[in-house]
């Protein structure tokens, strides 16, 4: 349909694009509590930075499906590259995003216990976490208690 044969009755229908911009700009943030494999529940608020190439993103954790009950969150960086059209999704790009960097903070007796019950090497600081303390779990590989290991690549899809 053209656009200037559009009213109120025939609205334009704009084609969309085919594919997302090479280079993400900008902040997303999840729309609502997202449940992830492994039965986990979260929120995020990831930025791209302007060079193209680098992200970073804080991942709130919950105990709860409705995410009212914080657990942890979690700060991840690195760098991502659009990968091909998704063969599964018409519209959407798959996006690999390789995470080089994290921290963690524990936002619960509970997390603090776990986390604490780490080995030496196996996450941040052995047996010094607290409440609301951030750790750098990057010189450890990451984090075996919260599943997390580093380096690591995720596969996302944009549409």
């Amino acid at each position: 349909m053209e656009i200037y044969r559009a009213d109120e009755h025939r609205p334009p229908v704009m084609p969309r694009p085919s594919h997302p911009p090479e280079h993400l700009i900008g902040q997303w943030v999840s729309g609502q509590c997202e449940v992830r494999p492994a039965v986990l529940f979260l929120t995020r608020y990831l930025t791209f930075h302007g060079d193209g190439r680098t992200w970073e993103g804080y991942y709130q954790h919950y105990a709860d499906p409705l995410c009212r009950q914080p657990t942890f969150t979690l700060f991840a960086s690195g760098h991502y590259r659009q990968g091909p059209r998704s063969e599964r999704v018409a519209g959407g790009t798959d996006m690999v995003f390789r995470v080089t960097r994290a921290r963690a903070t524990p936002l619960s007796p509970a997390a603090v216990q776990m986390l604490n019950a780490s080995g030496p090497g196996g996450c941040g600081a052995a047996g010094r976490w607290a409440v609301g303390e951030e750790q750098d779990i990057t010189e450890t590989g990451g984090c075996q208690a919260l599943g997390i290991r580093l380096p690591h690549t995720e596969y996302e899809l944009f549409k």
